[in-house]
């Protein structure tokens, strides 16, 4: 490509370039550059689909190196979440009943949505409800458009029998499975697609207010840092001051990218607002 317009843009190029064809394909799948495909992992993608007529998307199950299942199937963000994930405190995961927001289960289910990592798209559906969002440059791209399709009717699904290795932040240095206890920090660009799937899906008062859920959740693990509790909880580098400096500023918010709207070549939304490598 001749920029680096992002995950969402990059494959929003691929994508209208098929929905282009007069004679598209059923499915569309996409696949990171550090995912591993298993021998039937992509026939169990299209099983399901096949099997299931009301489903937009379908993730496999991704594995580390050694084989250990990684998160590929979760539930919506929310307040309630944010909050939970800021507190890093299991009691409140448990009595908030929202865990870590990672779907778990040994056999095909519906989920909120699924991981970009390795994920075969109805074609139907990306044509009639929209493609990627480019207003994101990285993260959370996936999460809003399947959010997007979830709205207009269509289900998601995980499908567990699909097995893709996937060597987690292999492409961007991100990683949530380090052994330390302080994170690797992240780039400006995914606290501002944090911030954007907020405010494209809940509103800018929502996406505001759920930052400060997490700083309150930040809060009481501080103060049980404090009493000598929550010691082993991870932390990622710098995680506050970025909170602060990117999630609480003015978020501009483009329509939703839909098929009619994009068009092949057209820069990417994100362009207009900021630069995401800062």
């Amino acid at each position: 490509m001749p920029i680096n317009g992002g995950f969402g843009w990059a494959n929003n190029q691929a994508i209208l370039t098929e929905l282009a064809r007069t004679d598209p394909p059923e499915f569309i799948l996409l696949l990171n550059p550090d995912a591993f495909v298993s021998s039937t992992a992509l026939q169990r993608l299209c099983d399901l689909l096949l099997r299931e007529p009301r489903a937009a998307a379908v993730g496999s199950l991704l594995t580390d190196d050694n084989g250990q299942a990684l998160g590929s199937a979760f539930h919506f963000p929310s307040l309630a979440t944010e909050f939970s994930r800021g507190s890093a405190t299991g009691l409140i995961q448990r009595l908030m009943s929202v865990g870590d927001g990672v779907v778990r289960s040994a056999s095909a289910c519906e989920c909120d949505w699924a991981t970009g990592a390795s994920v075969l798209f109805r074609t139907a559906a990306l044509r009639d409800y929209g493609i990627f969002d480019d207003g994101f440059f990285l993260y959370f791209e996936e999460t809003e458009l399947m959010w997007r399709l979830r709205k207009a009717g269509w289900s998601i699904w995980h499908e567990p029998a699909s097995v893709v290795q996937h060597v987690g932040g292999a492409s961007t240095g991100v990683t949530g499975h380090l052994p330390e206890l302080i994170v690797r920090r992240r780039p400006a660009y995914w606290y501002r697609s944090r911030t954007r799937y907020f405010a494209v899906t809940r509103g800018r008062t929502v996406a505001t207010l759920s930052t400060l859920a997490w700083l309150a959740g930040r809060l009481v693990l501080q103060l049980r840092r404090l009493l000598g509790l929550g010691r082993g909880s991870k932390s990622v580098d710098r995680e506050v001051r970025d909170m602060l400096r990117h999630c609480l500023a003015p978020v501009a918010i483009a329509q939703d990218a839909t098929a009619d709207q994009r068009k092949i070549g057209q820069p990417p939304a994100w362009l207009a607002t900021a630069d995401p490598t800062s």
